[in-house]
């Protein structure tokens, strides 16, 4: 099921459709679901498909797709995952944020 996610996410990108998995937040819900994108840092470039990375430089995953407020979500263990983007920076041309993938975990929505 796992493998056929990633295949079924990574066509999806490949071919530049919003899939229904990635529906955002409706307002007036959106506040309470995606925390607006907040960066005082250097300007961070999240691209969908691009891999995000955790503060040891290890990957996590990649950019499924970006949130109306500019956050990126990610795919994690089968699950989407809203990163806020106040987390983000880029450490050399890696996308990286200052959360350790278990605390993404712990983002998961039951």
């Amino acid at each position: 099921m796992r493998k056929s996610l990633v295949i079924l996410v990574l066509s999806l990108v490949a071919a530049g459709t919003q899939p229904a998995l990635a529906a955002e937040c409706r307002p007036p819900a959106a506040a309470a679901c995606d925390p607006p994108a907040q960066n005082s840092g250097a300007p961070v470039s999240i691209e969908v498909g691009k891999m995000l990375y955790d503060p040891s430089g290890g990957p996590i995953a990649a950019v499924y797709s970006r949130t109306r407020t500019g956050n990126p979500q990610i795919i994690l263990d089968g699950r989407p995952v809203i990163v806020p983007a106040a987390t983000l920076s880029m450490v050399g041309k890696h996308l990286t944020t200052s959360l350790s993938r278990p605390e993404l975990r712990r983002m998961i929505k039951p």
